[in-house]
């Protein structure tokens, strides 16, 4: 009899917490087909249900002010596990951070560079030989490290010793200038424009035509203005592009001077396919480099248009526009998108086209 009460008192307990008959029923549980005979199966479902949740929280140490003694052996192991993934991702991002600021690095084994380089000689050049224009099985370490670098791949940067970190540290002489333009039909030119901005980018570019001049660049012409590539020179823009996070700007222009896009073109389009090319690599492999990742917009201000007489191509983010860039009318300027460097070649013969 006493059984029978204390039964029904717990079904009216239950009943009072349940808004309708299937709420009843899920709180004793599936398994509980005789109401008078589940009171003890429902009472264990919901304890082990609450015991479950209280196990899966982990404290919010900040909010509740808990000191560790009190918390149990499964929530501390959850939170140092929390603590240790937070470390490895901070330690991760801060050797990344570091290599990519270097000028050059020779990667070390447990490196990502270092396994993205193995896998290349070891599977890569068999299975993909296209992705490694001038490398063979019996090319050096280094050799695929600077192909990888030179792509924006595998978090590699150009290994220590190799020719292209070496042009990446400092202008090349005359000499050396004039025989990295040997093969292309445009041929290396020195810079015989007048002063202000043109004369700024010729400086920092490294030109010979402007080296006995004073610096006419507001930022300065030494160390750590500009980054150089083997033909290339690139720097940030003084403006910001609206939208862009982040909104840096970057100006890439040759060694050999041009002053517009249509001196550029004046060569013939063997040559100026050459220079475009090599503008696109060039500057985005610095935005991947010292900017962000990401998709980029690549312009070249209208030849009539362009205030600096000596010729840069602009790269920002993809998402955004800088000084009316993109647009439809090629006089204020030619502009494509890049996403991987795969595209360089037809995206040169569409800028080309574009370019007035």
């Amino acid at each position: 009899m006493a059984m029978q009460l204390a039964v029904k008192l717990f079904i009216a307990f239950a009943s009072a917490f349940a808004e309708s008959i299937e709420d009843f029923a899920t709180f004793l549980g599936d398994e509980c087909m005789d109401r008078e005979s589940c009171s003890l199966y429902a009472l264990q479902t919901q304890a082990r249900k609450t015991s479950e949740e209280n196990l899966t929280a982990v404290p919010d140490l900040k909010e509740y002010n808990i000191d560790l003694k009190e918390l149990g052996r499964d929530e501390l192991v959850r939170l140092l596990e929390k603590a240790q993934a937070e470390l490895r991702s901070r330690d991760d991002q801060a050797s990344n951070e570091i290599l990519q600021a270097a000028p050059c690095h020779s990667s070390m084994p447990g490196e990502k560079c270092h396994n993205a380089v193995s896998w290349a000689k070891k599977d890569g050049i068999y299975g993909h030989p296209d992705w490694y224009p001038g490398l063979s099985s019996s090319s050096s370490f280094e050799d695929f490290q600077a192909v990888l670098a030179a792509k924006g791949t595998g978090g590699c940067v150009m290994p220590c010793g190799s020719a292209a970190a070496a042009s990446g540290t400092e202008a090349g002489t005359s000499q050396e200038l004039h025989a990295a333009w040997s093969t292309s039909s445009c041929g290396f030119r020195d810079f015989n424009g007048h002063g202000g901005g043109s004369l700024c980018f010729c400086q920092l570019a490294g030109n010979p035509g402007c080296a006995d001049q004073n610096c006419a660049c507001p930022q300065g012409c030494g160390d750590g203005v500009a980054w150089h590539s083997e033909q290339t020179v690139t720097f940030k823009n003084k403006a910001r592009a609206d939208g862009c996070h982040p909104s840096t700007v970057l100006l890439t222009s040759p060694k050999s001077y041009f002053s517009t896009p249509a001196d550029l073109k004046s060569c013939g389009r063997a040559g100026a396919l050459q220079v475009i090319q090599t503008l696109l690599t060039d500057s985005w492999n610095m935005y991947q480099r010292h900017v962000g990742q990401g998709s980029l917009n690549q312009c070249f201000h209208g030849s009539h248009t362009a205030s600096v007489k000596y010729l840069h191509i602009q790269t920002f983010c993809s998402y955004a526009s800088f000084h009316a860039m993109p647009n439809g009318n090629h006089a204020v300027g030619a502009c494509v998108q890049m996403h991987s460097l795969n595209e360089v070649p037809a995206l040169a013969d569409r800028l080309y086209d574009m370019m007035q």
